[in-house]
Formats: structure tokens, sequence, C-alpha cells
């Protein structure tokens, strides 16, 4: 699984289209850092910019990312060659769920450099907290795609194909599903029960509220965690009996 994995990564990251994407996606970071620079931008306006940035990075980013991994494997089909040289469908569907996270890993890494750099030639003047409350958002952020993309992985894997699955990525990473919940709960007789605090998006951001003032719940991190895996969980079970052409 290991040599599927590296082998993997090497095919996606010498992608041409890949490597425009992910300038693109730092070109947005420098763009939004430069537009809304002014001279009396302080670490406080710097943080907030950053942050609702990130917003948009798990819409467009993990877009990015489920295209990536998944669009040019099934075109290929080196998912059916490895399932054919004896790598079971679970053991395919983690080393998937493993690109993901490295290749995001990957990008926000380069986009923590890039913002530091540009913090320290704007003086933005972060203090230790605030460094650590900008790295609390990126980690949050990392979490984000790759929870959005375990539980898009269920349809990928069924359908087998990139297009309605990148669509549906879009609806959850939005939070369009997580609006029309809360909407649903804003009805007094269910408003009481709070269910609507349990999806992904709220969990998220609660989690991300917490760790700015230092605090990391365990309960919200296993709540994201349960996410995670019951997409990665179902996807094997959705896969196990799904017909590959090869």
């Amino acid at each position: 699984m290991n040599n599927y994995i590296i082998a993997d990564l090497r095919r996606i990251l010498i992608r041409i289209p890949l490597l425009i994407a992910e300038v693109c996606l730092l070109g947005f970071l420098l763009i939004v850092i430069l537009v809304t620079y002014n001279g009396d931008w302080n670490s406080v306006s710097f943080i907030a910019n950053i942050r609702t940035l990130l917003q948009f990075m798990v819409v467009f980013m993990g877009l990015v990312m489920v295209i990536a991994v998944f669009a040019d494997d099934f075109k290929t089909k080196t998912m059916q060659v490895a399932i054919g040289i004896g790598i079971s469908r679970a053991k395919v569907i983690l080393s998937k769920y493993i690109e993901i996270m490295v290749l995001t890993f990957i990008n926000l890494f380069v986009m923590i450099i890039l913002a530091f750099v540009m913090g320290g030639i704007f003086h933005a003047n972060l203090i230790g907290e605030q460094v650590w409350e900008l790295l609390g958002i990126f980690f949050v952020t990392w979490l984000s795609v790759i929870s959005y993309t375990g539980l898009t992985m269920i349809l990928i894997f069924y359908t087998q194909t990139v297009g309605l699955s990148g669509f549906v990525y879009l609806i959850l990473s939005s939070g369009l599903v997580s609006f029309g919940i809360d909407r649903i709960f804003d009805i007094p007789a269910l408003s009481s029960s709070h269910i609507n605090m349990m999806t992904l998006r709220n969990v998220l951001s609660s989690f991300e509220t917490y760790l700015a003032v230092g605090d990391f719940r365990l309960k919200l991190f296993l709540g994201i965690l349960v996410y995670m895996l019951s997409g990665y969980l179902i996807s094997v079970l959705v896969f196990r009996n799904r017909e590959l052409e090869f």
C-alpha cells in the first residue's frame, strides 16, 4: 500500500493542471493580503483576513484535491490495477484518504509560510498567542478539507466519477447543508434539541472558536474524527460490491 501511495503522489504532484491550480490558490492568497493591506493594518485585521480567506479555501482547495486525486485515477484505471494486484478495496480507499491529507497539508504548509512572510513584510506584528491562533486556523482548515472529502468519497466510490461528487463537495463545504439544517431547527418546537449543533460545519466552527483562545476541546475534536471515520467506513461498505471496468 505504501508503494501505491508514493507512486500516486508522484503522479499527482507532477501534473501540470494541479500545479497551475496550486499557483492560482497561492496567488489568490497573496492578492487578498495585498488588497486588504493599509497603513493601519495590525495583527487583528491580518488574522481576520486570513480566517476569511481560508473559509473560501476549504471550498476551492478541497475541490482541487478531489479532482487531482480521483479524476485521473478513474480515467487511467490505476485503481483497478491496484486491486488487481491484490490491494484490498479498503486499503485503496484508505490510500486515497491519506493522499488527500498529505496534499492538503503540503498546500496549507506553503500557505502558512507565505502568510507569515507577508505578515512580516507588512508589519502585522503578531504576538505569540496570535501565532498559535493562526496555526490553529490552518489546522482547522486542514481538518475541514479532509472531513468534507471523507463524506464526499462515499458518492465518489459509489458512482466512480468525480463530476457529481465535486458538486456535492461544493454543497457540503460551502455550508448550504448546515444552513438548511439550522433553519429547520430554528422552529420553536425543534430549537431546544440543539441537534443542529452536531453538523460537521458547526462542530468545526465551535472547535476553531475554542482553539483560538487556547482551549483544545477533545470532545469536539473526537466529533470531527467521527465524521472522518464515518466517511471512510461507509465508502468501504459502498465500494465493496461495486463492479469495476478493467
